[in-house]
């Protein structure tokens, strides 16, 4: 055999060939930056079922998607192999592949038989639990489909998306739910399903989900990388039928969702100035949603951008001995995954008030997670990365509620539950969104729908505001005004564009991409510089400082 095989792979200077067949190919895109590419990414396996991640930069996007077809078989050839990404993993594989434009690839002539159909990592009913917002893995679950839903609209991320919702049970009678996003949402055919299920059991296979909640449910979602299987040729599926002992006739629950909520409507609602929202009655105003057109002056990092919260519940963990406390899972192994956690001064004509932005809308605001940024060299949780910062001057209207939960201050502050495009409100205002009509409470869309599968999921954000209400408990909110330390200006940030070669990292690549937004054609890498030890012990000399009541140090 004058190849490797998979399972031999290390990290090494590209001296391995494989011969190895593409599963799926698909496009991870972010859609908080304007469609932006981040990668193009592919799960192959070779002849003895070991699989692995691949990944493609948007350079080379176009040559691979033009030679790479999903179900052939190639040799690959003069790759670079690296150490898995912290997220998004198909596969439990710890390393993944690159390839660039010095890969070389070759089409293999009769060699499909060989191959499994695919490849899957099942997980049962009872595992789903600590897959909940757990980001490192995604889920693949098998069963018998029992219900699906009609194809809806809704509007997430400032734009239309369908989706579909279907449920399936496994052999142990336990129902599952699914999300299906976009175009895997669209290509579902209940009626042909359906009639399927009339003779036979009919069995699903969705892969490369996500864990979600959504009303106290545990609940799948699809992403970019997911795939729905229908009835696969596999040992699998033949087993769990034999298994059935009364088919399900599968029931198409009809859509009552002919328009949706008008987010025009979310976006003008209940609109108050930063010096109205600061004369709210705490009590009396507790539950109520308000909007605000602002934009952010600063960010207070005395307690860090971003917290460690648990990989499974995504509740804020401490140190404990060897491992980590989590508030709920008590506990835990895994290493800590970051969350944002921005305690914000925003700032409009009439004044300042403290915003507090967690994971999900940071995340939308700023375009890339927190733990990817967190994982980049010379990243420092305390110390702002500019690409944060760049995020200050634009104004957005922000959709808030008072912040019950922090006990440090006793003025009224703010935790923000939606983010809105400003661009869209102008439009809006000046009368250019020619997409919408308006009926009452609801809206309806003249133009087609934009897919909007994202490697962040294409979930609305009224699937995830509960979801943070329950985290802030557990979450220590600093506010910038009444901080219990006045810390020295820390060195500034620097974000580098610095030439280099084709070995660039995963994580260099997306963020650079992510900065520049598609715009900058020169490769490079982006690194944060680490404040000087002397800083970090003036931080702590200027808190003794200032509870003996001097002045701390310039």
């Amino acid at each position: 055999m004058d190849y490797d095989l998979i399972s031999q792979l290390q990290i090494s200077n590209r001296q391995w060939k494989i011969k190895a067949k593409i599963l799926r190919l698909w496009d991870s895109i972010n859609h908080n930056q304007n469609e932006l590419l981040i990668s193009v990414d592919a799960y192959i396996i070779d002849e003895k079922g070991d699989n692995i991640l691949v990944t493609i930069t948007p350079e080379n996007a176009e040559y691979f998607r033009a030679v790479l077809h999903e179900g052939d078989v190639y040799f690959f050839s003069n790759f670079s192999v690296f150490p898995v990404r912290n997220t998004y993993r198909p596969c439990p594989n710890k390393y993944m592949l690159k390839f660039d434009k010095r890969t070389k690839i070759q089409k293999a002539v009769d060699a499909k038989d060989i191959f499994p159909p695919e490849k899957f990592h099942f997980i049962s009913f009872d595992e789903m639990e600590s897959r909940i917002q757990n980001k490192v893995y995604l889920t693949d679950m098998i069963g018998q489909i029992v219900n699906a839903g009609n194809l809806q609209q809704v509007f997430t991320n400032n734009r239309m998306v369908h989706l579909r919702k279907i449920e399936f049970e496994d052999e142990m009678l336990n129902s599952i739910s699914a999300t299906l996003w976009g175009q895997l949402a669209m290509e579902f055919d209940e009626q042909k399903v359906f009639e399927k299920t009339k003779t036979q059991p009919v069995i699903i296979i969705c892969a490369g989900m996500t864990v979600t909640t959504f009303s106290g449910k545990t609940i799948l979602s699809s992403i970019s990388a997911s795939r729905v299987y229908i009835d696969l040729k596999i040992p699998e599926v033949d087993q769990l039928k034999k298994k059935i002992i009364q088919p399900r006739i599968l029931q198409i629950i009809p859509s009552t969702q002919a328009t949706i909520t008008n987010p025009i409507v979310e976006m003008k609602k209940n609109r108050k100035t930063v010096a109205e929202l600061l004369l709210l009655d705490m009590k009396k105003d507790a539950h109520q949603k308000f909007t605000c057109r602002a934009k952010i002056k600063n960010i207070d990092v005395t307690d860090g951008w971003w917290y460690p919260s648990c990989p499974t519940c995504g509740s804020a963990t401490k140190p404990y001995e060897d491992a980590n406390l989590c508030s709920l899972c008590s506990v835990i192994n895994e290493i800590p995954i970051p969350r944002y956690i921005l305690n914000a001064t925003i700032m409009d004509e009439t004044g300042e008030a403290l915003f507090t932005f967690f994971e999900r809308q940071a995340e939308k605001m700023i375009g890339i997670s927190a733990a990817t940024i967190a994982s980049m060299e010379g990243s420092n949780r305390y110390v702002l990365p500019q690409i944060i910062t760049d995020v200050f001057p634009m104004y957005r209207v922000f959709q808030v509620m008072i912040n019950q939960n922090n006990k440090r201050v006793r003025s009224i502050c703010f935790k923000v539950s939606s983010i809105y495009d400003d661009k869209i409100f102008s439009q809006i205002t000046s009368g250019e969104l020619a997409g919408y009509v308006e009926i009452g409470e609801k809206v309806t869309q003249q133009k087609s729908t934009i897919d909007v599968l994202s490697q962040e999921s294409g979930i609305s954000d009224t699937f995830i505001s509960d979801q943070i209400i329950g985290l802030e408990s557990d979450i220590q909110v600093h506010t910038p005004q009444k901080s219990r330390s006045n810390i020295r200006r820390r060195q500034v940030n620097q974000l580098k564009l610095e030439d280099s070669d084709a070995s660039l990292s995963d994580n260099e690549l997306i963020s650079m991409s992510l900065q520049h937004k598609g715009k900058q054609k020169n490769r490079g890498t982006m690194t944060i510089r680490e404040p000087q030890e002397s800083t970090k012990k003036q931080k702590k000399a200027d808190v003794h400082n200032k509870n003996k009541g001097k002045k701390p140090a310039d």
